[in-house]
């Protein structure tokens, strides 16, 4: 669920929870549990459209990465964020193409030829089909050969090129 949607004092205790674990497993110095509901406020704050899940994993197993500093602050928060946040995308773009690559094949309970039939005599699901009335037809027919007649009559070039 979205950090914002869950209760933000109980969520910032949390996040604090997990700071202090953090500064004890890198033996920070001058580490204060002040430090900690700043840093967890922060999160909040600036994270509060992500998963709460998402910020847990970031916090309870960093992610690795180059910087050698050990220095909890935002920098190392949000570097730490977006290794997370880019995985997670990552994951979801594998599961993704898995799903689209199950749905490629066609469906043995589907008679693909005789939707293809059908579309042709009835026309697109869904689409309006227009009466079909003989009468109109044949005025149709009569007025569109008159036209085309008229036409060549008033301009004999296009007849010669024809």
């Amino acid at each position: 669920m979205v950090l914002a949607e869950q209760d933000k004092a109980q969520s910032i205790k949390l996040i604090s929870y997990l700071l202090q674990r953090l500064s004890k497993l890198y033996q920070l110095p001058n580490w204060t549990e002040e430090n900690a509901v700043f840093l967890a406020e922060w999160i909040y704050d600036n994270y509060k459209y992500d998963s709460l899940d998402d910020v847990i994993t970031c916090l309870r197993n960093p992610p690795h990465t180059d910087n050698k500093q050990w220095r909890l602050t935002p920098d190392t928060i949000r570097e730490w964020m977006g290794l997370v946040l880019v995985a997670k995308a990552e994951q979801r773009e594998n599961e993704n193409e898995k799903m689209k690559a199950a749905f490629k094949d066609k469906l043995e309970v589907i008679d693909y030829e005789a939707f293809k039939v059908k579309i042709e005599n009835e026309g697109l699901p869904g689409e309006k089909q227009r009466p079909q009335d003989e009468d109109y037809e044949k005025f149709r027919a009569k007025y569109l050969t008159e036209k085309m007649k008229n036409s060549t009559e008033d301009n004999p070039q296009k007849e010669e090129t024809k």
